[in-house]
Order: C-alpha cells, then structure tokens, then sequence
C-alpha cells in the first residue's frame, strides 16, 4: 500500500500538466516494528512525500492519528469510515412514510 503511494507521487511528478493525486492508508501503525526492513524504508519515505498528495483518506481515526503522530501531513490528511452506519439506515426506514412526506414522494 505505501509503495503505491510513493510510485503515485513519483509518476505525477513527471507526468506533464496538474493532477490530483490522493492516497489511501488503511492500516495503523500499531505493528511498525514487525514490519519488513524494506517496507519501513518505503514508509519513512511516504512520510517525507506525504504533503504533496491533495489528500491523504485513512479509514480509522486510530490509522489518522498514528500517521501523524510519526510525521504524515496533517493538513490534507481526512478520516472517512471504513462501511455503513447501520443505525442510520435504520432510523431511516423507521421514519420512511415521514420522510417521504416531507420529501414529495408516494
């Protein structure tokens, strides 16, 4: 996953004209230090790239606060949940003929 990243980053460095370029980590650091030698090196170099990316998407507030805390960007760094609200969509389907109403709809 980091090594995806880092070849996105390099690739839209060279390729001509303005891209948007966004990353998604969906893992935590919790394990850093039972990972490969190789895929640390990768990491740190993620880390030193990450302000480039327009934004960087983690799917926990865990994963977010980790990568920051060892040095990711914090300014284009955006938590969006890994699923659905389940209780959401139930509070919808309770309130289904309300909303409909309120909405227009038969």
């Amino acid at each position: 996953m980091y090594l995806g990243c880092v070849a996105s980053s390099l690739f839209t460095a060279i390729l001509p004209g303005k891209h948007k370029l966004y990353w998604s980590i969906r893992q935590s650091l919790s394990f850093w230090h039972s990972e490969k030698w190789l895929t640390r090196i990768v990491i740190h170099l993620a880390r030193i790239l990450s302000p480039h990316p327009d934004n960087i998407i983690y799917n926990s507030n865990l994963a977010l606060s980790q990568h920051c805390k060892f040095g990711f960007s914090k300014s284009n760094a955006h938590y969006i949940a890994n699923g659905f609200d389940i209780l959401s969509d139930i509070e919808i389907t309770k309130n289904r003929a309300k909303y409909r109403k309120e909405f227009g709809f038969k």
